[in-house]
């Protein structure tokens, strides 16, 4: 899919409402950009996308960390938490918040778990009672949320732009009581559905193999 960044975005959104590619200004600029944000953090909200799963490597400093802050723009854990000393990675298990009042479990045991504290408003951080030493090497795969677009040459991290195009315009005629507004909810709706299938098909270099021990292996034997 062709990249688009905002001002793009905007400009094909106008040649469909407005039958002309101008950079809209003022008030349609305004709404415009509102759209296209809101459509981005609905296709992010949606599932798991790739583009929004990374790797987060934590500060450690001090003699015994216990708390760890996540960054601004997180939003789920992906994987358990690894702690690396040497080469050696040390794997500490998420544990539900709903669990985490168990005093005895987490500060009188030798258990390597964590757990996920916080809430949107002050932030989010990773707890590992046991602490790590000053130094140590911890990271954890994370779920972002998108970057909002907010100039002209902001680019989205959506598989196909043109999802966001189809969205705002739908949320243009959904304004104006467009009798046209479900078709490109429609339109909008379909190319979310391809990405997600697309994002699920997987490629000719994975693996279609289930790992499992022994020697036996579904897909290769």
């Amino acid at each position: 899919m062709p990249v688009l960044n905002l001002e793009q975005i905007l400009q094909n959104v106008g040649g469909y409402v407005d039958q002309e590619t101008d950079t809209p200004t003022g008030t349609d600029l305004s709404t415009r950009t509102n759209y296209i944000n809101r459509a981005l953090n609905e296709w992010a909200s949606s599932y798991d996308w790739n583009q929004l799963t990374q790797k987060y490597e934590f500060s450690v400093s001090g003699v015994s960390c216990t708390s760890f802050g996540l960054p601004t723009n997180f939003r789920k854990p992906m994987s358990a938490a690894y702690y690396f000393d040497a080469t050696v990675p040390t794997r500490f298990t998420l544990t539900p918040l709903n669990e985490r009042f168990d005093v005895g479990r987490y500060y009188y045991s030798t258990e390597n778990i964590a757990y996920i504290a916080g809430n949107p408003a002050t932030g989010y951080s990773l707890n590992i009672p046991k602490g790590l030493p000053s130094g140590a090497s911890l990271v954890m795969d994370i779920q972002i949320y998108p970057s909002s677009l907010a100039t002209f040459s902001d680019t989205p991290a959506i598989d196909d732009p043109e999802y966001l195009v189809d969205r705002c315009i739908a949320y243009v005629l959904e304004a104006r009581s467009d009798s046209k507004f479900p078709i490109m909810k429609a339109s909008a709706d379909r190319k979310l559905s391809t990405m997600l299938e697309r994002q699920n098909a997987g490629n000719f270099g994975s693996s279609n193999s289930i790992p499992r021990d022994g020697s036996f292996v579904i897909g290769l034997d």
